[in-house]
């Protein structure tokens, strides 16, 4: 007996194959709905954060070139103004990346509401 037991235990058992439940497939779906969520979250995150720092940067030269007199230290020239309209550009770039991100975020959101 102990050997039919024992014979029964080492065999791989066969599991039968059970139907995936509607709640399992929604509950899976949410989830990788959820994941895209938080990708696009940390990216609008990161973007705000260096939008943030780039419209400091340029609110300090706009002070500079408001008040020259003030800072003599500091030679405003061609390179300097380059450099000004260079700032300003990659803060438009980001700014339509982070509005790009708002809109795919609603996007997954919509596909949440589903």
């Amino acid at each position: 007996m102990k050997e039919l037991e024992i014979a029964a235990k080492q065999q791989p058992q066969k599991v039968a194959a059970e139907p995936i439940s509607q709640n399992k497939i929604n509950y899976e779906r949410k989830k990788q709905i959820d994941a895209k969520l938080r990708k696009v979250d940390k990216e609008i995150q990161r973007l705000e954060e260096a939008i943030g720092k780039l419209e400091a940067e340029l609110a300090e030269q706009d002070a500079i070139m408001a008040h020259p007199d003030e800072h003599p230290d500091i030679k405003i020239d061609n390179d300097w103004y380059w450099a000004y309209g260079q700032k300003k550009e990659q803060l438009q770039r980001l700014m339509d990346d982070w509005g790009e991100k708002q809109i795919e975020r609603d996007e997954v959101m919509a596909e949440y509401e589903k």
